[in-house]
């Protein structure tokens, strides 16, 4: 966000400097966001105010952050894979193997998992992995040929151990990216912070501050992902100023990060936060911010690996 745009949110939300000990600062490699760096106590036109509180990267509070939640569900999930796969039901099935010259045929017995079962279970196994395994990782190799494991007992055990090694490479961070890390932590507190708004007093006009941080949080999330890209997607015009979420919503969907659909969802979101920042708070309501808030954590854990 520009700096008159800055000031006028400043300006128009009484806002008070934001303290200079504050441990995201010292993160070399992060810039802390700029149109919600800070909300003390935040006086509206109207004689209601919204308390929050300053948002520090040492202090959290008591919630996990977002970026941990993420990676116990993908942890749980990857455990109820395994087990799945540990019990799925055998069925036993024979093969005519010869013919002797009294007539006497000879079988072969052996095992398969159940076929439907199985077909489900792998999928939702290559689903997950999908999700957890960086795509420039050497792992990838190994789930790219997971489509063609059969349902014999040894390739499910294959599969299962498959499974067990990446959950303990994940639990472990080996699969992380440090940048992404640090990335997630803070997009993951600001959204904490959005969420810790709109939870105040219905009575007041909390959820415009939500608004703005849960949009600068959108914003900072596009970034990343066009970072994240290969190659790089720039976040700046060629003389450095910073390109709009717009411009980075029309960039992305050109480049297959997400569709039509999801594009129009997020062009609404911005303009929502657009709306708040420049004092327009007539042109949205609380549901409206509470819709944008939900979505808005959802596509940061969709792009938060």
């Amino acid at each position: 966000m520009d700096e008159p745009a800055l000031e006028s949110i400043k300006e128009r939300l009484s806002i008070p400097p934001r303290p200079q000990a504050d441990a995201l600062q010292r993160i070399g490699s992060v810039r802390p966001f700029s149109a919600c760096e800070c909300f003390g106590r935040v006086e509206f036109d109207t004689p209601v105010t919204v308390e929050c509180t300053y948002l520090d990267a040492s202090d959290k509070g008591t919630a996990m952050a977002i970026a941990a939640r993420i990676k116990a569900n993908y942890l749980a999930r990857m455990d109820d894979l395994i087990a799945a796969g540990t019990g799925l039901p055998m069925k036993q099935h024979s093969q005519r193997t010869s013919i002797n010259m009294h007539g006497e045929t000879t079988y072969r017995q052996y095992n398969l998992a159940s076929r439907p079962e199985f077909i489900e279970w792998r999928t939702s196994c290559v689903a997950i992995l999908d999700q957890v395994v960086p795509p420039t990782s050497l792992l990838r190799k190994t789930l790219n040929g997971l489509h063609g494991l059969k349902s014999d007992p040894s390739q499910v055990e294959y599969l299962i151990g498959f499974l067990r090694s990446v959950r303990k490479e994940l639990e472990a961070g080996s699969l992380d990216s440090l940048a992404l890390q640090i990335e997630a932590e803070v997009i993951s507190d600001y959204l904490e912070q959005a969420s810790a708004a709109l939870a105040g007093n219905r009575d007041e006009p909390n959820y415009i501050a939500a608004a703005v941080i849960a949009g600068a949080s959108l914003e900072r999330c596009l970034r990343t992902v066009c970072g994240a890209l290969s190659p790089p997607e720039p976040t700046s015009t060629d003389k450095g100023a910073p390109l709009g979420m717009s411009s980075l919503i029309d960039t992305l969907k050109k480049r297959g990060a997400f569709n039509e659909l999801q594009a129009k969802e997020l062009r609404a979101w911005a303009a929502l936060r657009n709306a708040a920042a420049h004092g327009n708070f007539a042109e949205f309501n609380r549901q409206q911010v509470e819709t944008m808030v939900s979505g808005v954590v959802r596509f940061v854990t969709e792009n938060s690996r």
